[in-house]
C-alpha cells in the first residue's frame, strides 16, 4: 500500500470522499502533512516502527511523499488509518474516533518478551555473575 492510498482511505472513514472518488489537491496535501506528523508523534508515544523487520529507519522518515510505500507492516495499517482519520476529522465536523484503542494494540504488538538464559546445570553455593546469580 502506498501512503496517497491509506490517506484516501482515512478520508473515506469520515465520509469527505466516497469509493471511487478522487481527494482534492488541498486535502491530499493536508492529509500527507497530517500522516507524516502522525508518524513522529506516535514514535513520541512510544510506538516505534523501527523495531520490525519490515519497516524504515527512523533516519530516513523525513518527510515521506504520497507515493512511498507505507513505513509500517501491513498488521498497522488499519489502526493508522483510524488515527489518521481521528486527526482530519475535526476540519470536516466529524466525531472521531477513540485512537487510544488502537495505540494500545500497536504498542502490545512492538513488546518483545525477554528471553533470560541461565546455566545449563546450576550448582548449589556457586556463583554467576554474568546471570546475575549469587
Amino acid at each position: 500500500m502506498i501512503i496517497s492510498q491509506l490517506i484516501n482511505t482515512a478520508y473515506r472513514k469520515i465520509g469527505v470522499v466516497g469509493h471511487g472518488q478522487e481527494l482534492t489537491a488541498e486535502q491530499a496535501a493536508a492529509g500527507l502533512e497530517a500522516f507524516n506528523l502522525m508518524v513522529f508523534a506516535l514514535t513520541l508515544e512510544g510506538i516505534d516502527f523501527d523495531q520490525t523487520p519490515e519497516s524504515t529507519p527512523l533516519a530516513t522518515r523525513i518527510g515521506y511523499s504520497a507515493t512511498n510505500d507505507v513505513p509500517f507492516p501491513p498488521a498497522f495499517w488499519e489502526g493508522a488509518i483510524f488515527i489518521l482519520a481521528n486527526r482530519l476529522a475535526p476540519e470536516y465536523s466529524f466525531q472521531g474516533f477513540n485512537e487510544e484503542q488502537w495505540k494500545s494494540g500497536m504498542r502490545t504488538a512492538l513488546v518483545k518478551p525477554v528471553v533470560s538464559e541461565l546455566p545449563t546445570a546450576l550448582v548449589r553455593g556457586a556463583v554467576y555473575p554474568r546471570f546475575g546469580i549469587r
